[in-house]
């Protein structure tokens, strides 16, 4: 997690057998004087609701040299966040878009009705 790493990717890819989707998180570290690409699969692309998403961890200088400015525990971190899930829940439950806004809606119209010269707390 110490790592210094040069970047974060999270995206949807066919998996190897060629059923389906899932989404992996690649990290991208220093080997070599060379970058090298570790892949980790999150499982099937379902389960998560955050779109595909890239995170630099460091800079490609004109000259040719690189910095890396983060870790890769911290960008992992970065990621968890993006993704909207903790890393350590792998199998939080779901709730989909549509059920999400009808509740904000009701507990929005619960709270309180507006009129033209009123308002009533519930």
């Amino acid at each position: 997690m110490d790592e210094p790493c040069f970047g974060l990717v999270e995206l949807d890819l066919l998996r190897p057998d060629s059923h389906g989707y899932n989404r992996y998180q690649i990290l991208y570290v220093v080997r070599r004087d060379r970058l090298a690409e570790y892949r980790e699969d999150l499982g099937v692309r379902e389960r998560w609701d955050a779109d595909n998403f890239r995170i630099p961890g460091g800079v490609h200088w004109a000259n040719g040299t690189m910095e890396i400015l983060h870790t890769v525990g911290e960008l992992r971190d970065i990621a968890d966040v993006l993704r909207g899930r903790p890393r350590f829940h792998p199998d939080p439950p779901r709730q989909a878009l549509g059920e999400r806004l009808v509740e904000a809606l009701h507990n929005h119209t619960a709270a309180s009705v507006f009129g033209p010269h009123f308002k009533k707390e519930r």
